[in-house]
């Protein structure tokens, strides 16, 4: 599937554990999280940096970036 939500190159890609929500970040500071069914963005933030590393803990609670 091709996404084209971001306006700079993705640096970071993850699933959650149930493989229901991508998340993606990416050289234009923003978070968004796809659901996999249909590949809508559920949710979006702007970071004040670039996001490197994005990942959610194995309870899908906690949200990892760099």
């Amino acid at each position: 599937h091709t996404l084209r939500n971001h306006s700079k190159p993705v640096t970071a890609l993850s699933l959650d554990r149930d493989g229901t929500r991508l998340l993606s970040g990416g050289l234009d500071s923003q978070l968004k999280v796809y659901d996999t069914s249909d590949w809508s963005v559920t949710y979006a933030m702007r970071y004040p940096a670039p996001i490197l590393a994005a990942q959610l803990s194995p309870d899908n609670f906690i949200l990892l970036s760099a």
